[in-house]
């Protein structure tokens, strides 16, 4: 388990997972979409820049700032009552931003077979990374 370490004055990023407690379809998909709008507008204002992923009903996000603005975010997420089993994976200094571009971006989840099994919970951080800078390399497809 991560511990929520001040790593000086630079730029710090944290990834967490959780577990949704919001049955998937479309009134899930439309909260997600609010949250992630919703959150954009206040990261922007707080400098702070990530990526979100909803993945066989689990979130996995990481969230880029300085130590003093992650940790508080960091703990209203952490109490958010939309999910249970948050687990605070890393909390590293961070030589530059990962998702300069979004102040939030919703990654698309991975083809059917690629990972499916995977365990996030249980996944190291380093894992966890790599799966959310894949998934917001792909835009996300909207209903027509």
């Amino acid at each position: 388990m991560a511990y929520f370490e001040n790593h000086g004055s630079g730029l710090h990023r944290l990834i967490y997972v959780s577990r949704s407690l919001r049955p998937p379809g479309p009134e899930a998909d439309a909260e997600i979409a609010d949250i992630v709008l919703r959150s954009a507008e206040k990261n922007r204002a707080l400098a702070v820049t990530g990526a979100l992923l909803i993945y066989n009903g689990r979130f996995i996000q990481a969230l880029e700032g300085s130590y003093d603005t992650l940790k508080p975010l960091y703990e209203r997420i952490a109490d958010d009552p939309r999910h249970t089993e948050v687990r605070l994976k890393a909390v590293t200094a961070a030589p530059g931003r990962l998702f300069s571009r979004w102040a939030m971006k919703q990654g698309r989840k991975p083809a059917a077979g690629s990972g499916e099994a995977f365990d996030m919970a249980a996944a190291k951080a380093e894992d966890l990374l790599s799966l959310l800078k894949l998934a917001t390399l792909t835009p996300l497809r909207r209903a027509a």
